[in-house]
């Protein structure tokens, strides 16, 4: 298996283990500086997971596309959640992207087993 299909996997469970702590300082179980600090190792494991996906052969550009814009709205949920902090109206803005995020992290799982079926003659050269 590919790194970055490995990263896929491991990117789109660390996001859904992301809106179980959301849910948990939400609801007063836990503090905030949990949710940020696992908010920052998701942009981290979001940023690795585009760079492997550049560096890969053959190139996919599905699992390409949805790494970057994955990048791209996580970087813009950092914003959003920090905003959230000082208005209650932004945070229905952060829970929608939130969901996004997630069903673009199960999409890229999708199509990284797809991917990962590849082989390097069967793709025709861009």
């Amino acid at each position: 298996m590919k790194a970055a299909a490995i990263l896929f996997h491991a990117t789109a469970a660390i996001i859904f283990f992301q809106l179980v702590l959301g849910a948990l300082f939400v609801f007063g179980f836990l503090d905030s500086a949990v949710h940020v600090i696992d908010g920052i190792i998701v942009f981290g494991l979001a940023v690795s997971n585009l760079v492997a996906t550049v560096f890969s052969k053959p190139r996919f550009r599905p699992t390409l596309v949805t790494s970057a814009v994955l990048v791209a709205l996580i970087f813009l949920q950092g914003f959003l959640g920090f905003a959230a902090f000082e208005s209650n109206a932004v945070v229905v803005v952060h829970f929608t992207n939130a969901m996004i995020i997630y069903g673009l992290a199960v999409l890229g799982v999708f199509y990284a087993r797809a991917w990962n079926k590849l082989t390097v003659g069967s793709v025709t050269p861009s």
